[in-house]
């Protein structure tokens, strides 16, 4: 999906990789723009891939594409396949065609990597289906910082949703109108800095009607002349007292947590972490104070480097998101300035998916059992454990797509690469079965 090309100084490699899980029988497989028409107990999977940022012209206002060739390809049960390899790859739609009756489990991923120039940095992210409501928590409008809110609209009608913002002191004005509404097929792109500028801390959310929207967005960041990173920004759980984090690798580059009260009353949260050695508090935030509608980074420069999850537990509905840094080589044209990238993780819900990465990089199963028990989970069909509130770090080598059965755990990805002068790093999160676990949400207006 739209991993944009490197800067005129850089190179760019992407990729887009699918895969079909559906052990007793095979599907059809389509990097298409067509939706049928939901039916619960033969569903179509689809979703949309994502991509980091554009390397175009800086646009001052919303832009929409159609996406233009669908290219149709034959899976077999359990098999992954290359879809596209290209410099510049394009947004796409992949649907899975149900096949005996059953929806079949289709993910695919996107990755990009870019060694030098502004746009240096690894960025990847799951294929995701169309949601009714995405909370979108990262990225900045602060000078020096590219925020491009993306929405996609994978059916065949319109699609109108209201878009929400907050920032440093509050929900923001949106000059251009809360209310967006997407053509069939099409994707929306809006730089969130030509609307809401000079805000360090952003939470973004769509709230869609109908097939509801795809939603994601592209950061890109400039410490002055010296590339500061890239990411994608997937989709966070819901506002909800506990929210948990998988995936906070952290070392001496540092990271933090990014949080928004939701609720029209102050909330008070506590953060943990819960890594390979156990649940540890977070110095200076067990009583945390949430001003309603305010975005709050807490920075985890007193945890040991280590892999974690992190915990927030809070008297109201809150929701949460977290980044982490990799700090490269000192910049030729500015001294005592350094590169970096940076990942931002979403908070998740338990449970596995299926996984698939990339070769080039390097990848790391991360899977946090928060129960005072221990729990078991499978890889493959191949059993591991996890000890009470503790985080296991499994690596990954296959690159064929693997089946994490991983129920109340909480699981993702790390992934890194070596961009020649430091790490690039970001995160995949497993993509579920959406046969096994689908969840509609009913709004009731009195």
């Amino acid at each position: 999906e739209d991993p944009a090309a490197a800067s005129s100084q850089g190179s760019a490699s992407g990729q887009t990789q699918a895969t079909t899980e559906n052990p007793d029988s095979a599907a059809n497989a389509q990097q298409t723009a067509s939706t049928p028409e939901p039916n619960p107990n033969n569903a179509t999977a689809e979703r949309t891939s994502t991509g980091p940022t554009s390397t175009g012209p800086t646009s001052t206002g919303p832009t929409s594409t159609q996406n233009p060739n669908a290219t149709s390809l034959k899976f077999t049960p359990r098999s992954a396949m290359l879809v596209a390899q290209a410099d510049t790859p394009r947004p796409g739609i992949f649907t899975a065609e149900p096949w005996g009756g059953k929806a079949a489990l289709a993910a695919a991923d996107i990755e990009q990597s870019v060694s030098s120039g502004d746009f240096r940095g690894l960025a990847t992210a799951t294929c995701v289906p169309a949601s009714q409501e995405s909370w979108l928590v990262g990225g900045s409008t602060a000078p020096g910082q590219s925020t491009t809110l993306q929405v996609v609209n994978l059916s065949s009608n319109a699609v109108s949703a209201n878009i929400d913002i907050w920032g440093d002191t509050g929900k923001l004005e949106f000059p251009r109108g809360t209310k967006l509404v997407v053509s069939p097929r099409s994707t929306v792109s809006i730089p969130l800095e030509s609307q809401v500028q000079g805000n360090q801390r952003l939470v973004t959310r769509v709230k869609a009607n109908g097939a509801g929207l795809a939603s994601f967005l592209q950061t890109h960041s400039l410490l002055g002349l010296t590339p500061g990173g890239v990411s994608l920004v997937h989709p966070s759980t819901r506002a909800a007292q506990v929210q948990v984090v998988p995936g906070v690798a952290l070392n001496a580059d540092l990271g933090a947590v990014r949080l928004l009260n939701t609720g029209e009353d102050v909330a008070r949260a506590s953060i943990s972490v819960v890594g390979e050695g156990g649940s540890t508090a977070v110095a200076g935030a067990q009583e945390v104070e949430l001003d309603p509608g305010a975005v709050f980074d807490f920075t985890l420069g007193g945890v040991p480097e280590g892999n974690y999850s992190v915990v927030v537990n809070s008297n109201q509905p809150v929701v949460a998101g977290a980044v982490i840094y990799r700090q490269g080589s000192e910049s030729k044209t500015e001294k005592g300035k350094f590169s970096r990238d940076l990942a931002w993780l979403p908070a998740l819900s338990a449970g596995g998916g299926v996984v698939i990465g990339p070769a080039a990089v390097e990848r790391q199963l991360m899977v946090t059992n928060l129960s005072g028990q221990a729990a078991e989970f499978r890889i493959g069909g191949e059993a591991h454990s996890v000890a009470p509130n503790t985080t296991v770090v499994l690596p990954l080598t296959a690159e064929t797509p693997l089946q994490i059965e991983a129920p109340n755990l909480y699981v993702t990805q790390i992934l890194t690469t070596n961009l020649g002068d430091g790490l690039g790093i970001d995160s995949l999160e497993p993509t579920p079965d959406l046969d096994a676990a689908r969840q509609v949400y009913v709004h009731l207006n009195s």
